[in-house]
């Protein structure tokens, strides 16, 4: 996303916005922007999804996160999970 910049801190992640103030502090393993509003997010070894404001939209305990469609399709353990996003969301 324009403007906005990723920030390391001891092998954590965070977002900066490049007019001068942080997004959220560096805490998360790995950030995967997934749209302009998602960003699939890695804690203690689990992926979840997160917005831009940090808010927590799917919790971290999924094995893996894709995207695809519209969709996101959530896999935890052996189970597949299908969740439908919608802008009501953030």
């Amino acid at each position: 996303t324009p403007g906005i910049l990723l920030t390391e801190l001891d092998s954590r992640y965070g977002l900066f916005h490049a007019g001068g103030f942080s997004l959220f502090p560096p805490q998360y393993e790995e950030l995967v922007p997934i749209s302009s509003q998602l960003i699939k997010a890695k804690r203690n070894g689990k992926w979840g999804l997160i917005g831009y404001n940090n808010h927590q939209i799917l919790p971290f305990e999924y094995k893996e996160i894709t995207a695809g469609q519209g969709n996101v399709i959530g896999m935890r353990q052996e189970a597949l999970y299908a969740f439908e996003l919608e802008n009501t969301l953030m």
